[in-house]
C-alpha cells in the first residue's frame, strides 16, 4: 500500500493523484495471495503425510525412500563366499558345504565346471545358487577326479560384487527433517489462521532452514 496515509481511498481511481491507490483492491489482493498460499500449504503437507505412512511413519522411512537412489548409487565390497569341499580316496568331490555365503553375488542359478580346489584344478562341476547377494546352495552335479583326497578344502569361487547402501545416511536424514518440520509448521500455521490451537513455536526459523 504505498503512498502517503491521505491519498488513500476505497476505490482505484477515486484520488486522481494517487489512480491505482484504492485500498479494497489491494486489501483484496493480498488476502487471495495469502488464502492462495495457504491453500497450497495444506494440499503439499497432506501430501507429505501421505509419503511418511507410505514410508512406515518414520522420518529414516522416509529418508529413504526420498533418497532411494543416492542411496542404491553409493555401493562397497561384497564378503567373498567361503565353500569347501571333501574329497575321496579316488580324487572326486563327494560333499560341499557352505561356510560364507557372502554378499554381493547376483541372484540366479550358476555353474563351475572344471572346479579348483585347493589349488588343484579338476574335471568336478558344481552348480551353485544366489538369492539375496548370498549363495543359498552349492551341488556337486559331477564329483570329478585329479583332486588331492581330503575333507573341508577350499573351492576357488568367483569373487563377490559390491553391494548397495540401504538406508540414507546422517546428512540425509537431517536434510529430510529439515524438510518435515517445516511443512509441518506451514500446516499449523494453516491450522491458527482457521482458529485452532497451535503450540508456541519459533516456525519461521523451521522455514529458514528450507530456504
Amino acid at each position: 500500500m504505498a503512498g502517503y496515509t491521505g491519498e488513500k481511498r476505497w476505490r482505484n481511481g477515486m484520488n486522481p493523484n494517487a489512480p491505482d491507490g484504492g485500498v479494497s483492491e489491494l486489501a483484496r489482493d493480498l488476502c487471495r495471495d495469502m488464502l492462495g498460499v495457504l491453500e497450497r500449504v495444506e494440499a503439499g503437507f497432506e501430501e507429505m503425510q501421505e509419503l511418511y505412512v507410505f514410508a512406515g511413519s518414520s522420518t529414516q522411512g522416509l529418508a529413504d525412500l526420498l533418497f532411494k537412489e543416492d542411496i542404491e548409487a553409493r555401493k562397497s565390497p561384497g564378503v567373498n563366499a567361503v565353500i569347501t569341499v571333501d574329497i575321496d580316496s579316488s580324487g572326486s568331490m563327494t560333499a560341499s558345504t557352505i561356510g560364507t555365503a557372502g554378499t554381493g553375488y547376483s541372484d540366479g542359478n550358476y555353474e563351475i565346471t572344471r572346479v579348483t580346489v585347493a589349488g588343484v584344478q579338476g574335471t568336478g562341476v558344481l552348480n551353485y545358487t544366489v538369492s539375496n547377494g548370498s549363495v543359498t546352495s552349492v551341488v556337486i552335479t559331477v564329483g570329478g577326479e585329479g583332486y588331492t583326497p581330503g575333507t573341508s578344502q577350499f573351492v576357488k569361487f568367483p569373487l563377490a560384487g559390491f553391494v548397495s547402501d540401504t538406508a540414507a545416511n546422517s546428512e540425509e536424514l537431517a536434510k529430510t527433517l529439515a524438510a518435515f518440520n517445516a511443512v509441518t509448521a506451514l500446516h499449523e500455521l494453516y491450522q491458527a489462521a482457521a482458529n485452532e490451537v497451535v503450540a508456541p513455536e519459533d516456525r519461521l526459523a523451521q522455514l529458514r532452514r528450507m530456504t
